[in-house]
Formats: C-alpha cells, sequence, structure tokens
C-alpha cells in the first residue's frame, strides 16, 4: 500500500481521483440538487477547482489500483493566526481498500498538516455525513476531535 499526493500529471492519478469524488457524491444521500447535472459537468469542475494552490489531494495505492483517497483545503485558520487550518473536503475508501487504508491515509494526511505548519499548531475539520459509516464518528473522537456543528444546505 501506498500513500501519496496525487499527481495530476498522471492520467491514473486524475482518473481514481475523480472516480473516487464520484463515489462519495453517491454516498452523500438523496437531497443533492446542488451538485451539477451531469457527471462530466462535475468532473470538469473539480478538475478546474483543484488547480487552486490550496487544495491537496492525497490517494493511496494498493496493487497498483487506487482504492483511497482524500481532499483537503489547506490555509491560515480564519479565527486564530496562531494557526493553521486542514479542512477535508472528501475521502473515501472503496471496497477492495485493505482494511486499514483508510485509517493510514488519514494518519498521512495529519502527519503533512503538521509537517505544513512548522511554526504552528493545525486546526484540523473533518465531516461525517448522515450516510457516513458510524466507524468514521469513532475515529474522529480517538483523534480528540470533537462535533463542533451540523451543516444544512440546500439551493435558495
Amino acid at each position: 500500500m501506498k500513500i501519496r499526493q496525487v499527481d495530476f500529471g498522471r492520467e491514473e492519478d486524475v482518473r481514481d481521483m475523480l472516480e473516487g469524488a464520484w463515489n462519495f457524491v453517491g454516498r452523500m444521500g438523496t437531497n443533492t440538487e446542488w451538485m451539477p447535472d451531469s457527471r462530466e459537468e462535475f468532473e470538469d469542475h473539480l478538475l478546474e477547482l483543484f488547480k487552486n494552490p490550496a487544495f491537496e489531494i492525497f490517494g493511496v495505492e494498493h496493487e497498483g489500483k487506487g482504492v483511497a483517497g482524500m481532499a483537503v483545503v489547506a490555509c491560515p485558520f480564519m479565527w486564530n493566526p496562531k494557526y493553521y487550518s486542514v479542512e477535508e473536503v472528501f475521502w473515501w475508501a472503496s471496497p477492495a481498500a485493505p482494511p486499514h487504508a483508510a485509517l493510514g491515509l488519514l494518519r498521512h494526511v495529519v502527519a503533512w498538516a503538521r509537517a505544513q505548519a512548522v511554526d504552528s499548531k493545525v486546526v484540523i475539520s473533518m465531516k461525517s455525513l448522515e450516510t457516513s459509516p458510524p466507524g468514521v464518528r469513532h475515529i474522529y473522537n480517538r483523534m480528540g476531535l470533537t462535533r463542533q456543528e451540523h451543516t444544512h444546505m440546500g439551493v435558495i
């Protein structure tokens, strides 16, 4: 198993990242009126969005295939300039992923975040959906994270 930043110059990395993002969308539940009308439009939008240097995407490769991934936004923390912020955008793991792939990916991203914030601490924000497996919230609790907010989404 290999965990690394996604290389947008590698066709396989791009394909795996887009597949993972689409997989994540499929797990969001039924109220997704704010999503683009087609998968192609969704993927085109992501590829453009991820050109922004605040986004970092990490992937897990197992037996030559992408089996898990995570996208984060990393920037100074808006509420306190003494901190650096890393906020999860999405993460996913396929059924083909080894049992420890998701946790390994999360640990990799945490280590990466700490390395980015040499002179400050990191505020990390992770999400769980109503449709997320219960183990996700358990992992966050074990990391010492506390639930801070609920997000309500809709198109107005």
